[in-house]
């Protein structure tokens, strides 16, 4: 009886480990994706402030123009 119940305690902690292993693995690819969508929005928030400071730029160019003409 000992010796079913060890193999079933055996077989329970390899069902427990195949468990957490699919865990793991799904957990993985969750923050793969996550990761990649962040550094596209990162990517493209840093494209947006490139674009936001050389309108600044210009615009401050423009003023300047402008108080140079009065």
């Amino acid at each position: 009886m000992a010796r079913s119940s060890e193999q079933y305690d055996i077989l329970h902690k390899e069902e427990n480990v195949d468990r957490v292993n699919k865990y793991m693995k799904d957990d993985l690819g969750f923050e793969k994706d996550r990761n990649q969508k962040l550094k596209s929005a990162m990517h493209d928030l840093n494209s947006q402030i490139v674009a936001m400071k050389e309108d600044i730029r210009r615009l401050e160019e423009e003023q300047q123009s402008y108080l140079r003409q009065n």
